[in-house]
């Protein structure tokens, strides 16, 4: 799911301010990257491109516009083997939980296994340069602003090209939800 501009600009605050609290600790996520992952597909053909656009069409329907609020700081896999941190989501959580299952259900037929992981919806804002970092501790101890809520009306399909200067995301399709009250 696309995150809006003003929403990856609060987020790119909060790693400033864990940038200060923990040099060297963490390689952060470039915010212009930032994204709500539904389903990481890994490398796929070419040709599949239109079926995976479709399975998302279809996933789509059915499920409303949402709003969600980024909220509160956590790590995986936990705080005693820290790996990534992330901003937490509040809001429509049922709703996005609820899609992400019909995308994962879609894209069985395509030959896509179900995450063996439960969904934990939140917004990556980078990972520890190594395992079992010292950083955890200080999350509990940094309180992370509310940043407001966005609205997601729409699934996109993104491709991802992996450069030196970090991941370069492009939109391949994008599934519209259906607007709220319609569903």
């Amino acid at each position: 799911l696309k995150i809006p501009h003003e929403i990856k600009e609060g987020l790119s605050a909060i790693q400033d301010d864990l940038r200060k609290k923990l040099p060297g600790e963490i390689r952060w996520v470039k915010p212009r990257g930032m994204h709500l992952t539904l389903k990481f597909l890994g490398n796929i053909e070419e040709g599949m491109v239109e079926e995976v656009a479709a399975a998302l069409e279809r996933a789509s329907e059915g499920h409303s516009a949402m709003t969600l609020v980024p909220e509160g700081l956590g790590c995986f896999p936990s705080p005693k083997r820290p790996r990534v941190v992330w901003v937490g989501l509040t809001g429509d959580v049922n709703g996005l939980v609820a899609l992400q299952k019909s995308v994962e259900e879609s894209l069985v037929p395509l030959g896509f296994q179900p995450e063996k992981k439960g969904f934990h919806p939140h917004l990556t804002l980078g990972r520890g340069k190594r395992s079992g970092g010292s950083w955890a501790k200080w999350l509990g101890r940094i309180d992370a602003p509310v940043l407001g809520g966005f609205d997601v009306s729409e699934v996109v399909l993104y491709k991802s090209d992996l450069k030196p200067q970090g991941a370069i995301y492009t939109r391949l399709a994008v599934a519209p939800l259906e607007a709220r009250g319609e569903g």
